[in-house]
């Protein structure tokens, strides 16, 4: 089972502060196969590097 609730990310670089992911949350039941779609440079990778760790 993956469960994330409002799960937030964000970068800095230098004084600039961008949000990527805001306020994520997701339930993903033990042997259920879901999809993470969206456009380039909207944090499905984030998401998942999160969910690895």
């Amino acid at each position: 089972m993956i469960k994330l609730v409002s799960v937030k990310k964000s970068y800095k670089t230098g004084a600039e502060h961008t949000e990527v992911l805001k306020d994520v949350s997701i339930d993903i039941d033990k042997g259920k196969y879901v999809s993470i779609t969206g456009p380039s440079g909207s944090g499905k990778s984030t998401l998942l590097h999160l969910i690895g760790d």
